[in-house]
């Protein structure tokens, strides 16, 4: 009678293991670079609002920018202008994007709360910095403004902030539906930009300031991005 010997197959050294991804590292290399690179943008803006208050607008060219730029000036770009400063406000502006968010939620729940979120905070963060530098808006009689600004909050410029942070916010959403985000930046970015444009054009803001609001939101983005997974991490745990 033959006896049959069970054997066990052998095991190699990392079976059952858990191996991390060969991705993982990459991406917290990646999340690390993000974060760096944010920070840095932060700092540039901290001391881009430092320089420019304490030099002045007009040793740094800014005002002689702005009173070059109210010089003939086109009524299709002024009507423009005027439209960008109405809804990109801060009353309508903020209700725009919450009517935004709302619509999405009705099919992306989670895609509409990483916008409103995102659009929220990167806005709020930025035109808080408002409070630190308390920079005095352009002389209206010498830059012609066409609308009515006297509070000591030209740095960082809010309405730019708000369009930045839109961009943003609609970025971070694409991506987590797994859409392509290329078409968010390439329309994001001019309208951005050209909602900056609009603030000089209106004798609103200085150069300095639309600049450092691009430059804030994009820092604290980076940040956010690179924060997000330790968050998600802890609260997993």
């Amino acid at each position: 009678m033959s006896s049959v010997v069970a054997t066990r197959p052998r095991r190699s050294p990392t079976t059952g293991a858990r191996r991390a991804p060969a991705a993982e590292p990459a991406a917290h290399h990646l999340t690390a670079k993000a974060g760096a690179a944010g920070a840095t943008l932060v700092a540039g803006g901290l001391g881009l609002g430092a320089v420019v208050t304490h030099e002045g607008a007009a040793a740094t060219g800014e005002l002689g920018l702005d009173t070059a730029l109210s010089h003939d000036r086109l009524s299709p770009l002024v009507s423009l202008a005027h439209g960008i400063d109405v809804v990109i406000g801060p009353i309508v502006g903020p209700l725009l994007v919450a009517i935004v968010a709302a619509l999405l939620f009705v099919r992306h729940r989670r895609a509409a709360v990483i916008f409103a979120l995102s659009t929220a905070g990167l806005w709020l963060a930025t035109s808080s910095l408002k409070l630190v530098f308390t920079r005095a808006r352009p002389p209206a009689d010498q830059v012609h403004a066409l609308v009515h600004e006297t509070a000591r909050d030209s740095f960082p410029s809010g309405h730019t902030a708000l369009a930045a942070a839109i961009v943003a916010g609609a970025f971070f959403a694409a991506r987590s539906l797994g859409r392509p985000t290329r078409l968010v930046l390439a329309i994001g970015i001019p309208f951005a930009l050209v909602v900056a444009a609009s603030r000089l054009y209106l004798g609103a803001h200085f150069l300095g300031d639309v600049t450092a609001s691009l430059v804030f939101v994009t820092g604290f983005a980076l940040v956010g991005a690179a924060l997000a997974p330790l968050v998600a991490r802890r609260l997993d745990h």
